[in-house]
């Protein structure tokens, strides 16, 4: 795939199946209003598929946009990507003045514009205010000195690519900065430790050791010595003593041993006749662990997901999660399973698997949340390869074990 911009024109809460292949690249883009400004770097196609009418609507969506076709769009929402990551600034359009440029923030994987605001790699970053005209006000999640700021226009760029020639240049530094700690640049250099010098004629303290070291007149170094290897027999005797009497018991420890083993079992048994069977429920209803409340929304079935192809099919999930715990909190594929109707269980795919939106497959509509706020859903798409035969489908989260979701 060329570097530069890739466009998608969709509408929210329709199936991915109805949105327009990306067109591009694009050198760069601008959101002025309900309009944009885009520069085409050259004609390219990312889907592979063949479709000539889709891309030929695509292409007009675009036009619309830009206000070089009549019509108005029919795909209101923006889904924006780029080899390499996208990055953004919100600022004002042309020679309008800019005393306190925004920040650069980024780079994200994918940026969406939708009715509810500006979300990064699903974290709302912006929402829409103003009546005459759309305008920016940024959240807390695109940095605590940004929070209520008022922008105008979205400028956005590529790895590869510079912002439009209107968009004023802003400070170079990252309007967010990575939650990974980095050690510092120069680590301090730990001061040598000095030996304390001994006075002249001073011997130096000798540490204790615990053993009574004989001191004193000859005779009393004399009968030390005796009294010492008694000890020592002593504590020989002793040591011998514990090891026959372990040595007689070694039956009864055994007996003991079994028996709690027969009652560690008989124990196991009971609570298993007693628990309650697993809890079943259907899509929409939120269950509930210790820190996250999942609700499953979606379920879906996809023979490709852009460029990756499955063994069998891919069962695509949608969960809304909801963090209740402590910020910065994550989830990871792993921690769910799809349990078919025979027992066998099917592991989610981990979030670096072909299948999800990456540089290698841009063309994915299925991106991998990395951001939960705490108290705010948050949308999360899990990916199962299964069998297409394979029926009574449930979804288990570990966090929650004894309920199941139903998935079909």
């Amino acid at each position: 795939m060329e570097p530069g911009l890739y466009v998608t024109f969709f509408t929210q809460g329709t199936s991915f199946e109805n949105d327009l292949p990306p067109v591009g690249p694009l050198e760069h883009l601008v959101i002025v209003d309900r309009r944009i400004v885009a520069d085409r770097k050259s004609v390219h196609h990312t889907d592979r598929s063949g479709g000539g009418n889709r891309w030929i609507q695509a292409e007009l969506e675009l036009q619309r946009a830009m206000g070089n076709e009549p019509g108005g769009a029919r795909h209101p929402d923006i889904r924006v990507g780029a080899p390499g990551g996208v990055y953004l600034r919100f600022a004002s359009f042309g020679d309008v003045p800019e005393p306190n440029a925004v920040p650069e923030l980024g780079p994200f994987a994918i940026v969406v514009l939708g009715r509810n605001g500006l979300e990064a790699d699903g974290e709302l970053i912006a929402t829409r205010t103003g009546t005459k005209r759309t305008l920016w006000e940024l959240t807390r999640a695109a940095g605590k000195k940004l929070e209520g700021v008022v922008r105008p226009d979205i400028a956005f760029r590529s790895s590869t690519t510079v912002y439009h020639p209107k968009v004023r240049a802003a400070q170079p530094r990252p309007g967010i900065v990575s939650r990974i700690a980095r050690p510092p640049a120069n680590p301090p250099i730990p001061a040598p430790t000095v030996a304390r010098p001994v006075e002249r004629g001073l011997a130096p303290p000798v540490a204790p050791t615990g053993i009574d070291e004989p001191t004193g007149t000859l005779l009393n170094r004399i009968t030390a010595t005796p009294r010492v290897e008694e000890r020592r027999s002593v504590q020989r005797d002793e040591d011998s003593s514990w090891r026959e009497i372990l040595w007689r018991a070694r039956f009864v420890i055994t007996a003991v041993l079994v028996a709690a083993v027969v009652v560690f079992g008989f124990t196991s048994l009971r609570t298993s006749l007693t628990t309650p069977s697993t809890n079943v429920v259907g899509l929409g209803k939120v269950i509930s662990g210790p820190r996250w409340d999942y609700q499953v929304d979606n379920v879906s079935r996809a023979p490709t997901a852009g460029r990756a192809r499955p063994q069998g099919v891919y069962l695509v999930v949608r969960v809304a999660a909801t963090n209740r715990g402590s910020a910065g909190a994550r989830i990871v594929p792993r921690d769910f399973v799809v349990v078919d109707a025979s027992g066998g269980e099917h592991t989610a795919l981990p979030e670096t698997d072909p299948a999800y939106f990456s540089d290698q497959n841009t063309n994915s509509p299925y991106v991998w949340t990395n951001s939960y706020p705490v108290g705010r859903a948050a949308p999360l798409t899990l990916i199962f390869d299964v069998s297409p035969s394979l029926k009574g489908l449930q979804l288990v989260a570990a966090e929650v074990p004894g309920t199941r979701v139903r998935l079909d």
